[in-house]
């Protein structure tokens, strides 16, 4: 596994990382949470393996990971106006967004069939086109949140790495369920809370229109 020190968006080292998506590789970024194991998500044999690789269940819903909310809207336009309030309220940050998918996007990261899409901003995402991304190890074992806690089995599946040093303590992302809240029929559901900071996006999302 190649290590690159937090390559600066244009460098050749970034554009090492795109190639090697692009050719179907594996790699593992940092987020604002802790580090990700990547595939790049239109890339279905990827992802796959990616799944694999971690000992993740194909039926388990992966997020996508965009590296701007631009990019997020250009990829996902048919959002409707309350998921489009919550995207730019809450992203960049540490949640992780449960949409309706209505252009049926990405099958392969969301259990094999049409249905809502997890989406993140990370807050300084690196600059890539959007990734399918998992916390970097293997299924059941303890997220990493520095590059010298990857699992060996893992290491050895990955072509680079992007190292950005120690991340922040607080752990995974925040998982809320808008699919109800945004067309009006629900409320917001938290999938996973590890960190308990579900409050703040809550009380975020209280003054939506």
């Amino acid at each position: 596994m190649l290590v690159l020190k937090d390559p600066a968006t244009g460098s050749s080292e970034l554009a090492y990382v795109h190639r090697a998506l692009e050719q179907g590789e594996l790699v593992v970024v940092p987020t604002d949470t802790v580090y990700g194991l990547a595939a790049l998500a239109s890339d279905e044999a990827a992802v796959r393996r990616m799944y694999e690789c971690k000992g993740r269940d194909v039926t388990q819903p992966t997020a996508v990971v965009f590296s701007s909310i631009g990019q997020l809207q250009s990829e996902l336009p048919e959002l409707g106006v309350r998921a489009t309030w919550a995207v730019h309220s809450l992203l960049p940050g540490p949640w992780t967004l449960v949409l309706d998918n209505p252009g049926d996007r990405w099958t392969w990261l969301t259990g094999g069939e049409a249905g809502p899409i997890g989406v993140r901003v990370p807050a300084g995402a690196v600059d890539l086109p959007p990734i399918a991304a998992t916390s970097a190890n293997v299924a059941g074992e303890t997220t990493a949140a520095q590059l010298s806690q990857l699992d060996p089995a893992l290491v050895d599946q990955v072509s680079c790495a992007i190292d950005r040093g120690v991340l922040p303590p607080e752990g995974e992302s925040t998982v809320l369920d808008l699919v109800a809240w945004s067309r009006g029929e629900g409320d917001v559901r938290v999938l996973r809370d590890t960190s308990g900071r579900a409050g703040q996006a809550l009380a975020v999302l209280a003054d939506a229109p």
